[in-house]
């Protein structure tokens, strides 16, 4: 297909497969190679990490197992695990089926995940740190309910089912589901024809998984998935227990523009569903995606930077939808502080987002009782109001609470003086500079427009008030570029709420 060879061009893969599904015929088309020094395509049979696909297979763990009354969805966290010491009770009433549909309130990532080589982040997250992690959960904080795409859930998922099985996930993964589907290259290890981990045109360690492996420790080979995807079109009988059918049906309307089955991500083609799901780790894309109506599919497998998952939708017919709209609370936007900590509250898309000083912008979630839910993270914050006015929020995140008291609107930051600077100068900006190893601001310049991203968060626009100090119009914050003896910008500083932190310049960039 041609996007896989344009970033082939582009350097955005080094090997890549794709299986084309219709009906009982699958066609196979390598690119690249299986790893750099080898001549040969990749094919049917090689391994790639395909990452968060494997929730698929998790899932499908649940749907087998509720089958053969090992357990149901609705059964909870706390009736499994009974000698778990939850700060929060709300959390031991989450139900598998939660876990499995992004909906328990639960955050991306588990607090306390806090790998010592953040090449392999989960590597050491064991059964020691999910059931701490676990015990310390949304402390100080409501829970709430609402789908937010969660690793820590699938994993503790993964995990519960092992206990339940007795046998632990993996065994349970493949005794259940794997092996009953003949798929003979998918495994949670790399077998002799698997593809290598690249990014950035170079060989990357892969990620290893322990207690979280059912959010995305499998690897697999594009036949293995076609083969899959052939079991849910019918084409091929399946041996499993559970109802294929029941793994279709929409459980879930709305999840950020698409919508869930127990199993699938679910986006429309005209009036038709598609089933899908994507993943990456360290290296490797993966996509796959069928839609029964037509009775095709698409599996794509990258050992790269490229991600497939627009173009497999697209060739399914699938076209991108806005999430529905909902109602906000704008009097809660707004710059706050503490001590020289800034934190600012704005309107994105239609959207509350919340931002600390030199971090992401995360995700607000209403919840009652002026509460906010942050998916992202483990925190919530709680509005203050005096006489119908907010004076304050409070955030509680790792069981401490910290008051920010309001120090003005975000709409103030409008009326600064912008000022235009030539495309020239301002491509003197563009590059990376580094806050902390894991938070990068990415500077780019498009259509005349200077952006900026933080790590996690979308570009956005900066506008100049003088030369080398920019602003943003979202958030109360500035941006000051530093020069050096020859005249070389070398770093910038974020002022934002009372707050300065400096970042030094990796490298130049260039105009996309």
């Amino acid at each position: 297909m041609a996007w896989a060879r344009e970033q082939q061009d582009k350097g955005g893969l080094a090997g890549a497969v794709v299986m084309e599904v219709h009906g009982k015929d699958v066609a196979t088309h390598g690119f690249g190679v299986v790893r750099p020094g080898l001549d040969a395509k990749p094919g049917a049979d090689t391994q790639f990490q395909i990452g968060s696909v494997t929730k698929v297979f998790t899932f499908m763990l649940l749907a087998e197992m509720a089958a053969q009354d090992k357990v149901d969805g609705s059964t909870t966290i706390g009736s499994l695990q009974p000698e778990w010491k939850l700060r929060n009770p709300e959390v031991a009433k989450i139900t598998l089926d939660a876990l499995a549909t992004h909906s328990s309130g639960l955050s991306r990532l588990p607090a306390n995940l806090a790998p010592a080589d953040p090449q392999d982040p989960y590597a050491d997250y064991d059964n020691a740190a999910l059931r701490a992690g676990m015990e310390t959960t949304r402390a100080g904080q409501p829970l709430g309910h609402f789908y937010a795409y969660s690793n820590f859930g699938a994993g503790l998922l993964g995990w519960l089912l092992g206990e339940v099985d007795g046998k632990g996930y993996r065994k349970a993964l493949e005794d259940r589901v794997i092996e009953p589907l003949g798929l003979r290259h998918t495994a949670f290890a790399p077998g002799e024809n698997a593809a290598i981990a690249i990014s950035g045109g170079k060989p990357v360690p892969i990620w290893h998984m322990d207690a979280l492996s059912g959010a995305g420790a499998l690897w697999s080979s594009g036949g293995d998935l076609a083969r899959l995807l052939q079991v849910f079109l019918g084409t091929i009988r399946s041996p499993l227990h559970q109802d294929l059918q029941r793994d279709l049906d929409i459980v879930v309307e709305e999840a950020d523009g698409f919508s869930l089955s127990r199993v699938w991500h679910v986006g429309r083609a005209g009036g038709a569903p598609v089933y899908w799901h994507n993943g990456a780790t360290a290296g490797f894309h993966s996509f796959v995606g069928f839609r029964p109506d037509e009775k095709r599919g698409i599996v794509v497998l990258v050992s790269g930077d490229a991600d497939p998952t627009a173009v497999g939708l697209a060739a399914l017919g699938v076209k991108s939808v806005a999430p529905k709209a909902r109602v906000i609370d704008r009097g809660v936007a707004g710059q706050y502080a503490l001590d020289t900590v800034g934190l600012g509250i704005f309107e994105r898309d239609g959207l509350l987002m919340a931002q600390l000083a030199g971090q992401p912008a995360l995700r607000l979630h209403p919840l009652d009782g002026d509460w906010y839910a942050l998916s992202e993270a483990d925190a919530g914050l709680h509005v203050v109001r005096k006489s119908g006015r907010v004076r304050a929020v409070e955030l509680a995140q790792n069981g401490k609470t910290q008051v920010f008291a309001r120090t003005g609107d975000v709409a103030k930051t409008t009326l600064r003086r912008e000022i235009t600077l030539e495309p020239e100068v301002l491509q003197a900006y563009v590059g990376k500079y580094s806050f902390a190893p894991q938070v990068v601001l990415t500077v780019k310049l498009e259509r005349g427009q200077l952006q900026a991203q933080l790590t996690g968060q979308s570009f956005l626009p900066l506008f100049a008030s003088e030369r080398d100090r920019f602003f943003y119009k979202v958030v109360d914050a500035e941006l000051v570029f530093e020069r050096d003896a020859q005249k070389r910008v070398v770093a910038v500083v974020l002022h934002q709420g009372g707050a300065v932190q400096r970042a030094v310049r990796e490298q130049a960039g260039e105009t996309p």
